[in-house]
């Protein structure tokens, strides 16, 4: 099931596809910044981070490539 999240401001969107995966757009950007494989996308309000759960959660910093850790 596909799910979205959407920073406050409106500038961000996160959105989880049907092949498991989560991407990360600006708006103004048609082509995703990143995605990594998880569920249940959140934003903070300010859209500079952006939480991928799966079995563990991620917290990612929305202005760069996610890297595992």
């Amino acid at each position: 099931m596909g799910q979205i999240a959407i920073s406050a401001d409106g500038e961000n969107i996160a959105a989880r596809s049907y092949d498991g995966k989560v991407y990360f757009f600006d708006k103004d950007i048609s082509e995703p910044i990143w995605n990594y494989t998880g569920s249940q996308p959140t934003i903070s309000a300010n859209g500079y981070k952006t939480v991928v759960s799966n079995d563990i959660i991620y917290l990612f910093d929305n202005n760069a490539l996610p890297t595992a850790n």
